[in-house]
């Protein structure tokens, strides 16, 4: 996603979100004194231990200070290898890695790759998600330009 964040106020988060009970984010978030980061983010038990807690919160595991008003963020996913000419696969990897960029094209993994997990509590598989969100009071807000999704050649099923 390509996003606007000139309008965030203190205690804003937006971003994007690979989203089910075990979830990572990526995004921009406005601290205490109106500083921009962006962060990535894993729900956990608010103590730092482990991952798709039940009743868990959101812990930011890196941030660096935001460059511009605006920022991409992308997430790559891996299912499952596929080898082209073999046509075989490996299944159950499961994994999310998330990154920022200033121009779209240049981009920097921020934070720790995401364990996939899918739990019966929400049935369905991981979806994404645009977020934007006030902790304090309302009133900011981002633009998004567009969303892009990119399928690869390790996942024939969506040819």
């Amino acid at each position: 996603i390509k996003m606007d964040v000139s309008h965030m106020q203190i205690g804003d988060y937006a971003g994007l979100a690979a989203f089910q009970e075990v979830y990572g984010q990526v995004g921009v978030y406005v601290d205490g004194s109106g500083t921009k980061k962006v962060f990535m983010a894993i729900n956990g038990d608010g103590n730092g231990e482990g991952i798709g807690c039940k009743g868990g919160v959101t812990k930011i595991v890196a941030e660096i200070p935001l460059q511009s008003d605006t920022v991409y963020f992308k997430i790559d996913y891996l299912f499952s290898t596929f080898e082209q000419n073999a046509m075989t696969s490996s299944n159950d990897i499961d994994k999310a890695n998330f990154y920022s960029s200033y121009d779209g094209t240049t981009w920097t993994k921020i934070g720790s790759e995401l364990s996939m997990k899918y739990k019966l509590t929400l049935f369905t598989g991981y979806r994404n998600a645009i977020f934007n969100y006030a902790t304090k009071a309302s009133g900011g807000y981002v633009d998004v330009d567009w969303f892009h999704y990119d399928k690869t050649p390790y996942q024939p099923a969506l040819n």
